[in-house]
């Protein structure tokens, strides 16, 4: 890898694209690895697919696919895109506040259900009470 590493560096390419690539780095290849995309920030794109955070952290905008979310039915939604400028734990912060406001809204939904469905149990207690007191006089 520290030779695929050094041909990028020779090779002056006009957009990188990477996959996993610190997955088979020992830590001296995760440091050149690091200096490389320090040394191409701002002058070419560097599109980079992976799961290592402390990579991430070193990105300038990350998108991120959110998993399905669940409806009240248990009907899961399809998972979408979402895209930060920042690094990882921006988008990560972005995330968990977008799923606090979404888990609030569910519970309010639910809240407002059952004062729906409360409502029209005691509107039906009231027909019916309204209904045996007309019947019997």
């Amino acid at each position: 890898m520290r030779v695929a590493l050094a041909g990028i560096h020779l090779a002056r390419p006009k957009a990188l694209i990477l996959d996993e690539p610190t997955n088979s780095l020992d830590a001296a290849g995760r440091e050149l690895l690091a200096a490389l995309l320090a040394e191409l920030r701002g002058r070419i794109p560097v599109l980079v697919v992976s799961h290592d955070r402390t990579l991430l952290e070193e990105c300038d905008t990350i998108t991120g696919l959110v998993p399905a979310q669940f409806t009240r039915g248990h009907r899961a939604v399809a998972a979408t895109l979402r895209q930060v400028e920042g690094p990882y734990s921006v988008w990560e912060q972005t995330a968990s506040a977008e799923q606090n406001t979404a888990r609030r809204r569910v519970r309010e939904a639910a809240a407002e259900l059952d004062r729906q469905r409360r409502e029209r149990i005691a509107l039906q207690t009231r027909e019916a009470r309204d209904a045996r007191r007309g019947g019997s006089g």
